[in-house]
């Protein structure tokens, strides 16, 4: 499973690191007035309404609401004007199994599910947020079974999975409600999340530092993004962004340059941090992490192009040679096969939303071109 998490990175690399970054600086868990509705409260109720199959153990999560809600500072009282009602259900999907344990040759257990509902804030009686939520969990393609009566009940189907959900397979109400919160509250929500054992959630939570520049959370965000778990979600990537939005600092510099060197998912997160700091003396040395790379980034490699059109200096030049060769050598592969791979840019206008690897690495090829006529002139 690792190896298959490894090679869907290095496949999607070129165009997730952007995508991500740009939808989240656009990305608001609720909107302004909300927000500035629940800033205001000191105390919250709090009411479940599920609907999950008989047995089912208590999944956790009005646990996980309170303990997002205290973090905030707000005290339950069950006369505050604050309201909280979750209403989700749990449906348990099974799969067939192949064994031949006592002669049987399928066996059917409950191994997915799909969680799904809504999060409603109102104050004195009034609603003004609502969040909708729903998480497949695929069922397990390989199963052990420990017993021959495992996993055989849909009570035992992984609701709590999707509960703790985040970026993948999806939103679960955990997350919803401690970004929602997190809007309004900031450092001690991301902070809580980032220390919970979810890795889920400590991915929602490296990414609610990073949208709102929560600097005081440098330390945990610099550990996270050097423990890469290469698989998904992998919060050193959500780590690695987020530092990018952060003042500069030496120290979290040289770490994003060792990870953007690294085998580590976060690689390409890494690199587009740097990228996004704009540290134009030590451009050289960022083209010479493209030249190294193990696949080309198109989207994140343009901006540091276009960056380097004004801060290259000679010491530019090798490094722009050999990446020049490099693009060539792509350039005449996608030629050769005929395809070429699509890409997406969110904020692009709406003519360059949709490119490909192709036409931006020329784009790539043109920039280079141009910084190196300039210094052949002289």
């Amino acid at each position: 499973m690792r190896i298959v998490s490894f090679i869907l990175a290095l496949i999607l690399a070129g165009c997730s690191s952007s995508s991500r970054r740009e939808d989240a600086q656009t990305k608001s868990a609720m909107p302004a007035p909300a927000i500035e509705v629940v800033r205001r409260q000191q105390t919250f109720v709090i009411i479940e309404n599920r609907d999950l199959p008989p047995g089912t153990p208590d999944p956790g999560l009005m646990a996980a609401a309170r303990s997002i809600l205290n973090s905030a500072g707000l005290k339950e009282d069950a006369g505050s004007a604050f309201r909280i009602q979750m209403n989700w259900r749990g449906e348990a999907i099974p799969h067939d199994y192949r064994t031949y344990v006592g002669g049987r040759s399928m066996l059917s257990r409950y191994t997915g599910a799909v969680v799904s509902g809504s999060i409603l804030f109102s104050e004195s009686g009034r609603e003004f947020y609502r969040k909708d939520f729903s998480v497949p969990i695929r069922p397990m393609l390989d199963f052990q079974f420990h017993h021959d009566e495992h996993m055989k009940n849909p009570a035992e189907a992984p609701f709590r999975a999707g509960i703790f959900a985040y970026e993948t397979p999806g939103e679960g109400p955990v997350a919803a409600l401690a970004r929602a919160i997190g809007s309004a509250h900031g450092e001690p929500v991301a902070r809580w999340a980032l220390r919970q054992p979810e890795d889920s959630l400590k991915y929602a939570g490296a990414e609610m530092a990073g949208q709102q520049r929560i600097a005081s959370l440098r330390p945990i965000l610099e550990n996270l993004a050097r423990g890469s778990n290469m698989m998904f979600p992998d919060p050193a990537v959500a780590a690695a962004e987020a530092l990018g939005y952060l003042p500069r600092d030496t120290g979290t510099i040289a770490l994003l340059k060792q990870l953007a060197r690294s085998t580590s998912m976060a690689w390409v997160a890494a690199f587009t941090s740097l990228v996004n700091l704009r540290l134009d003396e030590q451009t050289p040395e960022l083209i010479d992490i493209m030249v190294s790379a193990r696949v080309l980034l198109p989207l994140e490699g343009l901006a540091l192009l276009e960056q380097a059109r004004l801060a290259c200096t000679a010491a530019c030049k090798q490094p722009l040679s050999a990446y020049r060769a490099k693009l060539a050598e792509r350039l005449a592969e996608i030629a050769a096969s005929g395809q070429d791979r699509p890409l997406y840019r969110p904020q692009a206008s709406r003519r360059q939303k949709y490119t490909t690897e192709g036409e931006v690495l020329k784009q790539h090829r043109d920039l280079v071109d141009e910084i190196l006529l300039r210094f052949a002139r002289g």
